[in-house]
């Protein structure tokens, strides 16, 4: 590649933002281009790394083999990923072997040229220990919800002073009790003696709980979206995201001593309002990766058009055929797209697909809520009927009560039939191109709310209550417009909030596919009506 090129490229990564181009040329004139076959090993487990990578075209998966040697592939990489931040920063041994899955162009950093430049560039080298810190919490997350060449770019915890505000209170109750026992004249019987164990006690507990809180948070970006994160133990579980192609933009915000300790606020600005990563560490490193991965979006789409066009030129050019070219099989590509959706969660008939609809109904906890009632009143009165049949009471018995307990037990069995029916009659329905709300009473009206995918511009989780985070149930809600649409209820929150991204996904690919061919065609048939006509005019002289 050409330096001025080259320097383009490596202006666009993020690191390197705050880099004058006098110096970026440094690092341009150090790189080593390297290119490499799909299945080729670019790093090696276990040896010493020796330079950074910055992958320029195609993608890279990480190979790990443990000590039985079983082997563990992950998607790691795209353009512009940043290969052994971690282990320079470090100086570790590759944790992976990075292999190549497609025809790979990386820019190798040897490590010399990498450490005599980071030495006078303390932004770039803050920036990749950002990377570093990164690349070490995605290695340590089970995030299985990744789409398929989906990976992340950047990810971090709330900053440590969060976690310093939420030790005060355990802090202070620990000093109370060191200097209750510190004070103590009274001797080792004397219930003050309690009181401080008590203290401590709680101190300890709270302490420990509001660390795993704390590392339960996350904000992060991958080359598809950005979310957030937040999980309480056992009482709260969240998760808000927005597609970056409905990013409109991305600020930062910082209080004074916010600036001092490096936190603040990245505000991610979209058509339904703001997702806001609080008191997030780091945040001007994180705004920029976000604008990196923005910014990588958009050219994807754009290559993708050209691509397309000059393909399909050079198809028409080729041959003397002037039929149109036919755009992909909708169909297929459809059940290609929606192959994933509805998946593993067919379990007590919560969800269910045919024919590319995915069917929901609320969770059964919340069935058995609905019929707690008419169940125990039920319980009751069949107890009671049992009582009044025995040998002990028939004497008293009369066919009054037992006649009374007979409609009592029909009326309860009605109850229970129409809260099941009711809970029953609850719906929601994911479609190649809506997601739909169905709600019916029994012998009532019926409520149907549509919203078309393409609308929908971001999705959250909402699990709260320990009945809510043991038995994996709640409300997954979709932004759409202004207004908010709610799966209220629904087994396993995250895979429905995946499945509507999955199907969001498909319908938005169609639509650029449907759009790309109409552009290219109209294009194409310009270009060559002009190619015959210099062709025409070129037979006639």
């Amino acid at each position: 590649m050409l330096a001025p090129e080259l320097e383009a490229f490596l202006q666009e990564i993020h690191i390197f933002r705050d880099v004058n181009p006098t110096d970026l040329s440094v690092v341009a004139k150090a790189l080593e281009e390297q290119r490499y076959s799909p299945g080729d090993i670019i790093t090696h487990q276990g040896t010493s790394a020796r330079a950074l990578y910055f992958l320029f075209q195609g993608n890279i998966a990480g190979v790990v083999v443990d000590d039985d040697g079983d082997k563990t592939q992950t998607h790691i990489g795209g353009m512009g990923s940043i290969i052994g931040a971690w282990e320079l920063i470090n100086k570790q041994a590759w944790r992976s072997s990075m292999q190549a899955e497609s025809t790979v162009v990386v820019y190798r950093w040897p490590k010399p040229a990498f450490s005599a430049f980071l030495a006078n560039q303390p932004s770039v080298l803050e920036r990749l220990r950002f990377v570093a810190n990164s690349q070490e919490l995605a290695s340590r997350l089970d995030l299985n919800w990744l789409n398929d060449e989906e990976f992340i770019s950047a990810i971090s915890r709330k900053h440590k002073i969060e976690l310093v505000k939420a030790l005060r209170l355990p802090g202070i109750s620990l000093l109370a009790a060191g200097i209750i026992i510190f004070l103590n004249p009274f001797g080792s019987n004397f219930p003050s003696l309690w009181v401080a164990l008590a203290f401590a006690l709680f101190a300890l507990g709270l302490g420990a709980w509001n660390a795993i809180d704390w590392g339960n948070d996350f904000n992060i970006v991958t080359n598809r979206r950005a979310l957030m994160l937040e999980k309480v133990i056992a009482l709260y579980d969240n998760r808000q995201e927005t597609p970056l192609q409905w990013v409109l933009a991305v600020s930062v915000s910082t209080t004074p001593l916010g600036r001092l300790l490096n936190y603040g606020e990245v505000i991610i600005r979209t058509y339904t309002g703001k997702l806001v990563f609080r008191n997030t560490a780091n945040p001007n490193a994180m705004a920029a990766v976000l604008e990196e991965q923005w910014e990588r979006y958009k050219q994807r789409r754009n290559l993708t058009d050209r691509e397309e066009m000059v393909r399909t030129l050079q198809q028409r050019l080729s041959t003397d055929a002037q039929e149109k070219i036919d755009p992909p099989d909708a169909d297929r590509t459809e059940a290609t797209e929606l192959s994933q959706t509805g998946r593993d969660r067919r379990g007590l008939r919560l969800a269910d697909e045919e024919q590319n609809v995915v069917t929901y109904r609320k969770h059964w906890a919340i069935l058995l809520r609905q019929v707690a009632l008419p169940t125990i009143f039920f319980i009751l009165l069949i107890s009671l009927l049992a009582l009044r049949l025995t040998e002990a009471l028939r004497e008293v018995a009369d066919s009054t009560p037992t006649l009374i307990g007979a409609v009592g037990a029909l009326i309860l069995i009605i109850w229970w039939a129409y809260r099941y029916l009711d809970w029953a009659n609850d719906i929601y329905q994911i479609t190649p191109t809506h997601i739909v709300d169905i709600s019916k009473k029994p012998l009532a009206r019926e409520v149907r709310m549509i919203a078309p995918l393409d609308n929908i511009l971001g999705t959250e989780i909402d699990r709260q209550g320990l009945l809510g985070v043991m038995l994996n149930f709640g409300s997954v809600i979709a932004n759409v417009g202004v207004t908010q649409f709610v799966f209220h209820g629904v087994s396993d929150p995250a895979s429905v909030q995946q499945d509507i991204v999955f199907a969001q996904d498909a319908l938005l690919k169609r639509h650029a596919e449907t759009e790309r061919v109409q552009r290219r065609d109209e294009v194409v048939e310009w270009l060559s009506a002009y190619h015959e006509e210099i062709r025409d005019k070129e037979n006639l002289t």
